[in-house]
């Protein structure tokens, strides 16, 4: 059986248009538009490679930032670094939002006393007031970079903030 006029009409429609939108997407992603970004000023801005490029497949590939232009992930900027404290460091110990750094500031006291003390400190620093931990007085800091301070006699280690 033969298609009628209105059937091959409409089928020779659809093609056209599925060949117009295949035609238009073709000559959009085919334009190589390798123009540097300006500045400010007008100027072209310098770059180390071109905006994009295609691979064998032909497939469009935009690079990424530029490493000498992007500090390091883990790097935190000058200005937002918080002093050392001065003292023995004895590591990492776990606080109420992370890990914190234990610091002896003066006294005879081991680091492996000041661990044993700052593991049941550590999650008690949130409550914000004083507690007794195995003798030692311990409670927050008003001072620059300690969130908290543990004091027994001429000992004292502190919760001191990581950089």
């Amino acid at each position: 059986m033969l298609a009628s006029t209105k059937t091959l009409i409409t089928r020779a429609t659809g093609t056209a248009v599925v060949l117009g939108a295949a035609g238009l997407v073709l000559f959009g992603c085919g334009t190589d538009d390798t123009t540097a970004p300006s500045d400010t000023s007008g100027s072209p801005a310098a770059t180390s490679a071109p905006a994009s490029s295609t691979d064998k497949s032909g497939v469009a590939v935009v690079p990424g930032p530029n490493p000498s232009k992007v500090g390091s992930p883990t790097s935190i900027p000058a200005d937002r670094q918080v002093p050392d404290v001065p003292g023995t460091k004895c590591g990492a110990t776990r606080g109420p939002d992370g890990a914190l750094e234990l610091v002896i500031l003066k006294g005879k006291i081991r680091c492996d006393t000041a661990k044993k003390v700052a593991d049941e400190y550590g999650p008690m620093i949130a409550s914000g007031r004083k507690q007794t931990v195995q003798g030692w007085t311990c409670g927050p800091s008003a001072s620059e970079n300690i969130l908290a301070a543990c004091a027994k006699g001429e000992d004292t280690f502190v919760f001191q903030l990581p950089n």
